[in-house]
């Protein structure tokens, strides 16, 4: 509570007013105007007649821009109220902590739903001791986007009405243009692994998935059209299709797959390592034995697959990190379903296997661990000068523009090198001020309250053979 107090309070007071979202706030005006008044397509001109996109080595964005929807739905009504840009970048910062709070409530209820209790605070931990708590005190739209997509996976793991599934399905997919494949592999996976909630009876009927997932997907997909004819007279995104990379070759591919994976400065495993954690857990459980039959023991290898094929994607992008930002930021939205996703897979033999290691006295070590990987995601406290010192291009590279042909992470690799210590250790050096101090301690609290609460929850029941749920004592005694 102190953590997310902290966070609540510098997403108030102190927010990062920078970023894509300013643009996007900016540009709101002009799409209220063509709703209302026209051009209702090619609305993106710029003054010389063009959609947005590159000139030479320039970017000249258009009056609209590329971004994801989902963003624009927020900001055109705020715009039309007469909401300032400011104003208006701030309620955005809001909107991301209140996803934050409400991814934390969906994988808590989801994780007590299917009798899989242990994962509640287990994955609330890897939420709160994250790169989210960055992302909520900023105007980029990611803590929003992995919210919407956890909804997906909690809304068909837990049997949402139907209505409930088709909204969470179309907002998911208008987060990002790319994302209804994911949606669709995500809802498979979910639903592949669905079982009787806890306390359910036998015989209980299972609300229908197949129909409201369709609806919501052609839903999704319909409105990212619809958005990209306003802005380009084209159901495709014409400025990013213009930004894939047209001499992309095998050596840059791998080198930016393993960048975002493994790089001192951007890598996820370094910035998300408890998100890692867990879903190579997932692994480590369905290579134990015993394995169930045919394909039902390929379902806990989902999620790496799904983590991979994201990367893969932006690796071949002329920005995989999505920078100017805190650590991979265009990975982050992916991460908090594939958390909930790997719980839901594993069932509760994943939830007993994981209660009785938090058993052990490796939990000690575990603490420790998560609370040093954890202590550099306080950077969000002073967030404006470790970019600043970060980023600022002339201090290592030449001002020359960049070639779209370009790898952005080689760009970035130029601009992060030389005499630079990490950027996870300036966020550490946080914790040399009062507010830093607080906040380490609220962390150090958190990992340990946490850990304590996923300790002492009854270990799960193995599933019986009619889906019910036996009462059986767990190893401390308790019901």
């Amino acid at each position: 509570m102190l953590l997310l107090a902290i966070t609540l309070w510098v997403a108030a007071a102190h927010p990062q007013l920078v970023g894509d979202t300013h643009g996007l706030v900016l540009s709101s005006d002009r799409v209220a105007q063509c709703l209302r008044h026209g051009p209702h397509t090619f609305c993106d001109r710029r003054p010389d007649g063009r959609i947005g996109g590159w000139v030479g080595a320039i970017y000249q964005p258009g009056r609209v821009g590329p971004y994801p929807l989902m963003q624009y739905l927020l900001a055109v009504p705020l715009t039309v109220l007469r909401v300032g840009a400011d104003a208006t970048l701030r309620l955005l910062i809001l909107v991301d902590f209140a996803a934050l709070l409400a991814t934390v409530a969906l994988v808590w209820w989801t994780a007590k739903r299917l009798g899989i209790e242990v994962w509640g605070p287990i994955l609330t931990l890897c939420l709160v001791i994250s790169p989210l708590l960055w992302y909520s005190t900023a105007s980029f739209g990611e803590v929003l986007a992995g919210a919407l997509l956890v909804a997906v996976v909690a809304a068909v793991a837990g049997g949402w009405r139907p209505l409930a599934v088709t909204v969470a399905v179309a907002l998911a997919c208008v987060t990002k243009e790319t994302n209804p494949p994911f949606v669709v592999a995500m809802v498979l996976l979910a639903a592949s692994a669905r079982q009787l909630p806890a306390g359910s009876v036998r015989g209980q009927r299972e609300p229908p998935i197949a129909l409201p997932v369709t609806v919501g997907l052609a839903l999704g997909v319909l409105l990212n059209s619809l958005f990209n004819v306003l802005r380009y007279g084209s159901i495709w995104n014409e400025t990013y299709v213009g930004l894939s990379p047209s001499r992309l070759h095998a050596s840059l591919l791998s080198s930016n797959f393993v960048a975002l994976a493994v790089r001192r400065d951007g890598g996820l495993v370094w910035f998300w390592p408890a998100a890692v954690g867990v879903i190579a857990f997932g692994v480590i459980v369905a290579l134990l034995p015993p394995h169930p039959r045919g394909w039902r023991r390929l379902l806990p290898f989902g999620p790496v697959a799904l983590l991979t094929a994201n990367q893969v994607g932006l690796a071949a992008w002329i920005s995989p990190f999505g920078w100017v930002a805190w650590g991979p930021r265009l990975s982050l939205p992916m991460v908090p379903p594939l958390l909930l996703l790997t719980a839901v897979l594993l069932g509760r033999r994943g939830a007993t296997l994981m209660g009785r290691f938090l058993r052990t006295g490796w939990i000690w070590l575990l603490g420790a661990t998560l609370t040093i990987g954890g202590l550099p995601q306080l950077g969000f406290l002073r967030a404006g000068p470790i970019l600043q010192r970060f980023f600022h291009p002339y201090s290592t590279c030449p001002p020359t523009p960049v070639s779209i042909h370009l790898s952005r992470t080689e760009f970035c690799r130029r601009i992060v090198t030389g005499a630079r210590i990490p950027i996870l250790l300036d966020g550490v050096r946080t914790l040399g001020t009062p507010l830093g101090a607080l906040a380490g301690l609220a962390l150090a609290g958190t990992v340990a309250g946490l850990l304590t609460i996923a300790r002492t929850t009854p270990l799960a029941v193995d599933d019986a053979a009619d889906g019910s749920r036996s009462p059986r004592p767990d190893r401390q005694g308790s019901w």
